[in-house]
This record gives C-alpha cells, structure tokens and sequence, in this order.
C-alpha cells in the first residue's frame, strides 16, 4: 500500500486523464458513435477526472461531477 492512487494522486490523475482521452480516441475510430455530443460522468476522484478530461480535450461537450476532489479556487 505504499504505492497507490493517493499516495501519487498527481500522477493516477493525469494518467487517468489521458486513458479517458484514449478511449474517446478508440470510439472515435470505430466510427459508429456520434462524437459530436460526447458527455462524461464522474463522482469522487472520477469527477475530478472527468473536469480535467474536459478542460484538455474539446470533444467533451458535457460535464456532471458529484463531489469531485480538489483544492479548488473560491469565487
């Protein structure tokens, strides 16, 4: 337990980051998906990977988070 999601949370979030990214990159070349109206869903850790996939990739058109985590900015 040293080393796990936590414990290098920077790194498990970008990396995390880029699999949602390669995984619109896989359904993207599939071409039977509408990747026009991409949404993504995400609570705890996932909804802070969800914003951070949406603030790098413009084909998320979409964003609900329930509880994200982070050291977000007042105001």
């Amino acid at each position: 337990m040293k080393e796990w999601f936590v414990s290098d949370l920077e790194h498990s979030l970008v990396g995390t980051t880029h699999d949602v990214q390669m995984v619109i990159n896989y359904l993207a070349s599939r071409g039977d998906f509408d990747m026009s109206r991409i949404g993504i869903f995400g609570e705890g850790s996932g909804g802070t990977i969800a914003l951070l996939a949406a603030s790098v990739d413009a084909r998320i058109k979409a964003v609900d988070v329930l509880d994200p985590w982070g050291d977000w900015p007042l105001g």
